[in-house]
């Protein structure tokens, strides 16, 4: 079983992850005029759809070691 803290910071990480809109992240015209991204879209997409996917699991039931492999990666990112 994961210690809380690492399921907390788990769940931590995926919402600040997904705490702003995908469209914020490709445009904002106000603050970067005519620059935007979105070729990334589809990538964004992907993240945004499996963090949801990962708040609805039972992260607890994850070993430690894994749990914290996991965190190590999305911090990464």
């Amino acid at each position: 079983m994961t210690a809380v803290s690492t399921v907390e910071k788990n769940k931590d990480s995926i919402a600040e992850i997904t705490s702003d809109p995908i469209s914020s992240l490709i445009t904002n015209q106000t603050e970067w005029d005519t620059l935007n991204f979105e070729s990334s879209r589809p990538d964004l997409e992907l993240i945004f759809t499996l963090c949801g996917h990962l708040e609805s699991l039972p992260i607890e039931i994850v070993p430690k070691k894994t749990a914290v492999t996991f965190l190590n990666a999305i911090n990464a990112s």
